[in-house]
C-alpha cells in the first residue's frame, strides 16, 4: 500500500499508464524494507518508442530526509499553532510591515477586538503608542531587536475613529522572527494585562 491508502500495484498501473499517454510522469513511491522501515522515493517515468512499441524508462530519487524534514516541520507547525491558539497569554502576530497577521482568542478576550477590526491597524503608526512615547521601542522590534514596551493606559480600540470598548493596562514584549536569510518574516507580540 502507498500512503495514499491504495494499493501499489493500482497506483503503478495508473502511472504506467499516464507516463505511456502524455510521454512522462513523475510521482512519489514508498518501499518497505525488510525491517519494515519505510522509504521514499522521486519518481519519472518516460515512455520511449522502441521499434513497434514503447520502453518505459523510470529513474528514482532517494527523497527519505526531504521527506523527514517535512514531517518535522509539519510536526513543529502543529504545535506552535496549538500553543498560539490555547496559550492564556495574548499573541499578535505582525507582518514585517505592521500589519496584524494573526491573533489568539486571549488577545480577543483582553482588547475585546477581532481580527476583522485590526484590518486599518498598523503598529508602526499606532497613535496611542506613538503618545505614549513607544514609537522607538516598537521599530526596533521591527528592525530585529526584542523589545518590551512597559504598561501604559491603552483604550481597547484599533483605531482612533472606533469607539473605545474601556481602558486596560498592557505591556508588551515584541520579538523578530528571522528566514535563514536573517530577514524579517514577522513580530512576534505577547501582550499582559497590568490592570488590577
Amino acid at each position: 500500500y502507498q500512503p495514499d491508502g491504495r494499493r501499489s500495484d493500482e497506483v503503478i498501473a495508473e502511472a504506467v499508464g499516464i507516463a505511456l499517454a502524455q510521454g512522462s510522469h513523475r510521482f512519489e513511491w514508498q518501499l518497505l524494507r525488510p525491517d519494515k522501515v519505510a522509504m521514499f522515493f522521486d519518481v519519472v517515468a518516460t515512455a520511449m518508442d522502441a521499434g513497434q512499441g514503447k520502453l518505459l524508462l523510470m529513474t528514482a530519487r532517494n527523497i527519505d530526509e526531504s521527506k523527514r524534514i517535512e514531517s518535522d516541520l509539519r510536526l513543529s507547525e502543529t504545535r506552535w499553532r496549538r500553543v498560539f491558539e490555547q496559550l492564556p497569554m495574548s499573541m499578535q502576530l505582525f507582518a514585517p510591515d505592521g500589519t496584524t497577521r494573526e491573533v489568539n482568542k486571549a488577545f480577543e478576550n483582553l482588547f475585546n477586538l477581532v481580527m476583522d477590526e485590526l484590518k486599518d491597524f498598523n503598529i508602526l503608526t499606532d497613535q496611542q503608542l506613538t503618545e505614549a512615547g513607544h514609537a522607538e521601542g516598537i521599530r526596533r522590534a521591527f528592525a530585529g531587536d526584542v523589545s518590551v514596551i512597559p504598561p501604559i493606559p491603552f483604550e481597547l480600540r484599533a483605531t482612533p475613529e472606533q469607539p473605545t470598548k474601556g481602558v486596560r493596562w498592557i505591556g508588551s514584549t515584541m520579538s523578530p522572527v528571522f528566514d535563514t536569510n536573517n530577514r524579517i518574516i514577522e513580530v512576534v507580540c505577547v501582550h499582559e494585562d497590568h490592570s488590577a
